[in-house]
């Protein structure tokens, strides 16, 4: 079975693809912070705007985009409705037994915007930078070693455990086997839960030794990164700019 990966165009040759990948990594973190704890809807609707341009301005097919981000979206959509009609305040609208508070409508559409926004910039970070620079931004950021490490080994196994259990239903499904609510189909469940664990743990050591054979040490060798230039300078400075400006729109207007 295939899976789509992420940072399929990552090798692109747009403004952002060649904006140096400290720059991006420290750009967008600070972009999908200040996101998710922005206080008002202008400042919040402004900061996607700002994400929705960005999507633009790193000319990824169409598609793609959709393809990757509709799933997420719907999601979202699906948490501010329920926002909605749960959140309490003043009454201005009803169906049935729900009520749409103008409190709830304010919150539930400052959460859509905070997501959504978020959900934008780590796409676009992700998919014009690839992986291994991210990794190695983080590493020279000092992350501790041990998760980068965990970090890499999840993104590099994450499939091959997705394709076993595809394997396992494919197989159990070829006996005859129907995914029901009931003890039978959850047992079988379970039972498929706890061979993909064994087997996971299996791999783990196989993987393991083979890397130690190979010289693993328990460190990652890192190659240095090109320098910082003018404009991936400039990047970070009009970013924090976007972020002040977020801040300040509300007042402004």
């Amino acid at each position: 079975m295939k899976y789509i990966s992420f940072g399929k165009y990552s090798e692109m040759n747009t403004f952002i693809h060649n904006i140096h990948p400290k720059s991006k990594v420290i750009s967008f973190f600070a972009l999908i912070l200040v996101a998710s704890v922005i206080p008002n809807i202008k400042g919040a609707v402004f900061l996607f705007a700002v994400a929705c341009f960005s999507i633009l301005l790193s000319r990824l097919p169409l598609k793609y985009v959709v393809k990757r981000l509709y799933m997420p979206v719907i999601l979202i959509i699906f948490m501010f409705l329920i926002l909605i009609v749960s959140y309490t305040g003043e009454p201005i609208y009803s169906i049935g037994s729900l009520y749409m508070t103008k409190e709830g409508i304010d919150f539930s559409t400052l959460i859509l915007f905070r997501a959504t926004s978020c959900l934008f910039f780590a796409f676009v970070l992700y998919e014009t930078t690839r992986f291994e620079k991210i990794i190695h931004v983080l590493y020279s950021f000092k992350i501790p070693e041990i998760l980068l490490q965990i970090l890499v080994l999840s993104h590099r196994y994450i499939y091959v455990l997705l394709n076993e259990l595809t394997g396992m239903l494919n197989a159990a499904v070829s006996k005859g086997f129907n995914i029901k609510l009931n003890v039978k189909s959850l047992t079988a469940i379970g039972n498929m839960i706890g061979m993909l664990i064994v087997k996971s743990y299996e791999r783990g050591e196989r993987v393991y030794y083979a890397m130690v054979s190979k010289g693993y040490t328990g460190y990652i060798k890192m190659s240095d990164l090109e320098k910082i230039k003018t404009k991936d300078i400039l990047f970070i400075i009009f970013s924090f700019l976007i972020i002040i400006f977020a801040f300040l729109f509300e007042i402004i207007n």
